[in-house]
């Protein structure tokens, strides 16, 4: 099965999102990740943090991945052309079959909402998500805008202490604006739904992103 993988990348003191540079090698790594996958890949630039961007994309497996393409001569080479540019703080893989489910990636606006879950409480967290899910579909109006996976390995993430990490649960929708998917948190509907998932989560990251064409810009 296809994974999908979620990485966060800091822009380094002195490089901009708009930095030609920084595109042009942005470009390229996309050029190469998608060749080397078979599957599309994305930047999104993060709305409530500038210096972040997020990497969006698929891979056969993780073991394609982290055991076949990371420690390859091309992965390699775009590691140092990018080492003064950006950092990665971390790096995952989804239970996400892209070839079956697709992102949705088609509005103005992408909320990643990653949510860790109490030990011992997966199954019912999801069962009351997906409760709270069909508030998200409905809200959004359209079909296709709510997809979410479960966090599958370590991958590369140096805030984990021990072997594995915390049980994580990532949802993607997308908005026409982020003021569309903040107004859904003030509905009577979600406060009631989402009152019943706060039993079962620990700690919960929401960040707003917009696409980055790099390839546009880099032409």
């Amino acid at each position: 099965m296809a994974v999908t993988e979620l990485a966060r990348l800091s822009l380094q003191s002195g490089t901009k999102a708009s930095s030609p540079s920084l595109r042009a090698n942005l470009a390229r790594a996309k050029d190469v990740m998608e060749k080397a996958s078979g599957f599309e890949f994305w930047y999104y630039h993060c709305v409530e943090e500038p210096h972040v961007i997020f990497i969006l994309g698929s891979w056969p497996s993780v073991d394609f991945h982290m055991h076949g393409f990371i420690p390859g001569s091309q992965n390699q080479e775009l590691l140092a052309q990018l080492k003064d540019q950006v950092t990665v703080d971390w790096m995952f893989h989804l239970d996400i079959d892209q070839n079956t489910q697709s992102l949705p990636l088609n509005q103005e606006v992408l909320a990643i909402d990653r949510h860790t879950v109490k030990d011992g409480d997966k199954e019912r967290f999801q069962a009351t998500f997906e409760d709270h899910s069909q508030t998200l579909k409905s809200f959004g109006g359209e079909t296709g805008r709510v997809v979410g996976g479960w966090r599958i390995d370590r991958g590369y993430d140096p805030s984990i202490e021990g072997e594995n990490p915390q049980e994580q649960y990532v949802l993607f929708t997308s908005w026409d604006s982020m003021g569309q998917h903040l107004g859904l948190a003030n509905t009577e509907g979600f406060q009631k739904s989402y009152s019943q998932i706060r039993n079962h989560m620990g700690e919960r990251d929401i960040k707003h992103a917009k696409v980055m064409r790099v390839e546009e810009m880099g032409k």
